[in-house]
């Protein structure tokens, strides 16, 4: 019986669209949204970013040429920022009941700026759990077999106590391949049915 709950964090518990950065920046600078998602990319550069390999600053540079934007760092980072949206419906309560049972910890591929920023701004939602294990903290980023290893290492326990849950088929099966259990969430329904709470 898993001991500890791991979650992913976007579109796990909270919705995100890249969309609305994109929107974001087309306001402000006169470019067309379209033209801005055709140039975004989730790049070698990217990758780097979400490992902390990147600083905020060597990537907005970054995204300043790939996407042809001319952007202060302000309008930059408010639509970086803008991505995130509403807690997935009935995961905040299904886990704040499930905080007096298990361990909770959220396994994130995000970046420095991103996570300053859902953390605070999401705090309710992120109260019941022990800690997040974040990807530019750790080094490596979901499937890379590293982060599983990491995050084991930072909870203290094997991988076999772990239930994971993430949106993404192959983040699902990097978890499995260290040994953990992994169920590929789609919506609440998905961890009632793992933990047999239906």
């Amino acid at each position: 019986m898993s001991s500890v709950l791991l979650f992913d964090f976007g579109r796990v518990l909270v919705d995100f669209d890249f969309r609305h950065a994109f929107s974001r920046w087309a306001d402000a600078t006169g470019l067309s949204t379209l033209a801005i998602e055709k140039a975004f990319v989730q790049d070698a550069m990217y990758c780097a970013h979400e490992r902390g390999e990147l600083s905020w600053g060597e990537y907005a540079q970054h995204l300043r040429s790939i996407l042809n934007l001319d952007l202060s760092d302000f309008a930059l980072i408010e639509g970086w920022n803008a991505i995130f949206l509403n807690p997935v419906p009935g995961v905040s309560s299904t886990v704040d009941a499930l905080s007096s049972r298990f361990r909770l910890f959220v396994l994130s591929n995000t970046n420095q700026t991103h996570y300053e920023y859902w953390s605070r701004q999401y705090a309710s939602v992120l109260k019941p759990f022990d800690s997040l294990l974040c990807s530019h903290a750790l080094g490596a980023r979901k499937p890379e077999p590293e982060i599983y290893l990491r995050a084991l290492s930072n909870i203290g326990v094997d991988a076999n106590e772990v239930l994971f849950f993430d949106d993404i088929p192959t983040n699902v099966a990097g978890a499995q391949a260290v040994g953990m259990q992994g169920v590929l969430f789609t919506s609440v329904t998905d961890i009632h049915a793992a933990l047999k709470l239906v």
